[in-house]
């Protein structure tokens, strides 16, 4: 809509729909779903410098997504999104095209996560930044550690692709609902509440 300048009553309503559907799941469309967690996110290391700005960074990428299609006619976060990419790599795989712009494309991010240690999932998507900040509102499925079990080792951390650690973080807005927390856990400790 930001790209056309013309408000659209059915996108509009399904955007609505998706926010519910946010509210509901929170990120597990990124864990369970989107194809960029199994290309991407190489590894579970965070960048502690961005870590007090991710918030910031956060909304800087989604203003800037909608700006950007806003200012330039065209849906830009189509044109480098990594699903986009694969999509129209498939495309043109089915009919004679070049393979040339998909894996060039893959290849930078690629680069980019393996140089800065930087992920497109956990710290560059604005997709992923979107629902980060929608998920907030999120009260199903929480993960939660036994205080009684739990002895802060860290393995929840490694485990995470948000990088998350339930014996310190409070904040998991972030948390993909992926469970590999609870799979890694040696003691038992990681607990899923369907309510918070």
């Amino acid at each position: 809509m930001a790209a056309a300048g013309v408000f659209i009553p059915a996108l509009a309503l399904g955007g609505l729909f998706t926010v519910l559907l946010i509210i509901i799941f929170g990120r597990a469309f990124c864990s369970w779903i989107c194809p960029g967690r199994w290309i991407f996110n190489r590894g579970t290391r965070a960048n502690p410098r961005f870590g007090k700005y991710r918030a910031w960074i956060q909304r800087g990428l989604i203003g800037g997504v909608v700006g950007a299609a806003w200012l330039c006619h065209t849906p830009v976060f189509c044109v480098i999104c990594p699903v986009g990419v694969s999509c129209r790599g498939a495309i043109a795989a089915g009919t004679g095209g070049s393979l040339l712009p998909t894996i060039g494309w893959a290849g930078v991010l690629l680069g980019a996560e393996w140089a800065s240690g930087l992920s497109w999932c956990r710290d560059l998507c604005p997709l992923g930044a979107l629902f980060t900040r929608l998920s907030r509102l999120n009260p199903f499925l929480k993960v939660k550690k036994n205080p009684e079990i739990c002895k802060p080792c860290n393995i929840c951390e490694r485990s995470c692709s948000e990088g998350l650690n339930l014996s310190k973080d409070v904040d998991f807005s972030a948390c993909t609902k992926c469970f590999e927390c609870q799979d890694a856990c040696p003691r038992g400790a990681v607990e899923i509440k369907l309510l918070s």
